[in-house]
């Protein structure tokens, strides 16, 4: 797996954007890749660093492969139904547990429930397929996919850019770290919008 991950690093120097979409649109349907997304994103924020590609193709390739990789779950869960997550979801790690989880999330959180689904360690790529079983209009799971996928990107790819030639001792090290600052995200997110649904509850 190490191999593997240093040579799509070096695919990554030499060819850039379409490594990157390549790897996020595989990672957003499913497939397990030998470099987790937000180490992908810490290194293309440090290649951004030294010119080898720019923050904002960065973030627009990042966007994009995300929204394509996540609408083929989307399609392919709601399309398939909960018996092929029962058949196949092991490949990605994804049982009854964590649909209920997530079904959960969404109900309580609303409209913005995927999105910040999305933005929870461990739940990005879990959010497309329940989304899909779910039965979630295609053009909100997309919106949320659009909104986490900027603010998720725009985080890591950041903190690649300003920690230099030392983003892979961040990763190792800080993890915990760029995690908290998702959480932080999320919470205030989730926190505003039971804010505005108790705020119209009480006028009603």
């Amino acid at each position: 797996m190490e191999h593997q991950a240093a040579g799509l690093m070096e695919a990554l120097v030499r060819h850039g954007y379409l490594v990157i979409l390549l790897i996020m649109i595989v990672e957003e349907a499913g497939v397990p890749s030998p470099i987790p997304g937000d180490g992908l994103l810490l290194f293309a924020g440090y290649l951004s660093s030294t010119g080898r590609l720019t923050l904002t193709k960065s973030l627009v390739t990042i966007v994009f492969g995300a929204l394509v990789g996540a609408t083929i779950l989307y399609w392919v869960a709601r399309l398939g139904g909960r018996a092929l997550v029962h058949r196949y979801g092991r490949f990605i790690r994804l049982d009854d547990r964590k649909l209920d989880q997530l079904r959960h999330l969404f109900e309580r959180l609303g409209p913005v429930g995927p999105g910040v689904a999305r933005l929870i360690p461990g739940l990005r790529i879990y959010t497309s397929a329940l989304a899909g079983l779910a039965d979630i209009s295609y053009p909100v799971f997309l919106l949320n996919v659009l909104w986490a996928g900027i603010v998720w990107s725009l985080v890591f790819l950041l903190l690649g850019y300003y920690f230099g030639i030392h983003w892979h001792e961040y990763f190792r090290v800080s993890e915990r770290a760029t995690i908290l600052t998702l959480l932080l995200i999320a919470t205030g997110i989730g926190g505003y919008v039971l804010l505005h649904r108790r705020i119209r509850r009480e006028r009603t």
